[in-house]
């Protein structure tokens, strides 16, 4: 009965969830929307709602006794990208290709979506761990440095190294490090100090700001939808690469995260974030370093295997949170 209990847990969210990214993709796909409000929107979470929850939440954050353990979430992507990408480049081993598709299977694995899907996921699934959008975020630190320097060399190859400094240093990173010198400062209990009327100087500042950045638990998802939209899976083809990667990255990274993630002696909300980044598919940003850095013909395959991915994650993913669930009830 328990299992039950946590299954419906899990899998009502997640529908939720699923129907909004889907219909999202919907409305894009057969052009309902057009993609350019599909741009202007997300330019809006990345400029504005994320960036101002992000910088809210840590600015009011007055209790401060987790810093040290939040400190290891960066270092946590670090070692969550080079597990996946040592997976995938074993498993590539396997392929026919030895060349191309060695190395597209070795990115695929080892960088994963680590805030447009996780960030919905720990709103809905896990809704008595409040902090958890900001720690998402914190482990971005680690990963998005790695996805905008290897990434770019990779699909560039002996044609140079491409480097992106403006995707490393994005907005939400930013505003995380703001927010972070902001909670040392202690602006949140300096304005919470401040009576204005009925309410204090925070809740006429902060708190706004925090309730706008609130927009981007289902804003993200319909970018998302939009997102795998604009993906052509084309005819069936590179079949294999897509089984390998799927199996790499979406059954055997998150199993081996859940036999050592809630053993590295950390809280339970690190555990959670930590677990549910080893259950997520490939980073759709991959797609458009492989249209600017690759050869024409690379795009084309890595597409078709993120559709795959994005798929069969939505059963993967059930699975694992449910046994995550079960495993920190």
């Amino acid at each position: 009965m328990e299992f039950l209990h946590v299954l419906a847990a899990v899998v009502l969210p997640l529908l939720r969830l699923m129907a909004l990214a889907g219909a999202s993709y919907a409305l894009f796909r057969f052009r309902i929307l057009p993609f350019a409000f599909h741009r202007m929107l997300s330019k809006f979470v990345l400029y504005a709602a994320l960036p101002a929850l992000l910088f809210a939440k840590l600015a009011q954050t007055s209790d401060r006794s987790d810093l040290g353990a939040w400190a290891w979430l960066p270092l946590c992507a670090v070692a969550i990208v080079a597990v996946g990408g040592a997976l995938g480049f074993l498993a590539s081993r396997t392929l026919p290709d030895q060349g191309r598709d060695r190395a597209l299977c070795t990115v695929l694995c080892a960088f994963q979506n680590a805030s447009y899907l996780p960030l919905p996921i720990v709103w809905g699934v896990f809704p008595d761990h409040p902090d958890l959008d900001v720690l998402v975020m914190i482990f971005l630190i680690g990963l998005s440095p790695l996805l905008w320097s290897i990434g770019p060399a990779v699909f560039a190859g002996k044609r140079g190294q491409g480097l992106r400094l403006d995707k490393m240093l994005n907005p939400p990173i930013l505003a995380i490090l703001a927010g972070a010198a902001a909670m040392f400062l202690g602006l949140g209990e300096f304005l919470r100090s401040i009576p204005v009327g009925d309410y204090t100087l925070n809740d006429l500042t902060l708190r706004p700001l925090e309730l706008l950045g609130r927009t981007s638990v289902y804003l993200v998802l319909i970018v998302l939808g939009g997102q795998l939209a604009r993906i052509d899976p084309g005819r069936a083809g590179h079949r294999r690469l897509a089984a390998t990667v799927v199996l790499t990255k979406l059954v055997a990274l998150p199993v081996l995260g859940l036999l050592v993630v809630p053993h590295l002696g950390f809280g339970t909300a690190i555990t959670i974030v930590l677990a549910v980044e080893t259950m997520q598919p490939t980073a759709l940003n991959v797609t458009i370093q492989a249209k600017e850095f690759a050869p024409p013909e690379v795009e084309p395959v890595v597409s078709k295997v993120l559709f795959w991915e994005y798929l069969v994650s939505a059963g993967t993913i059930t699975v694992f949170l449910t046994i995550l669930k079960l495993l920190i009830a």
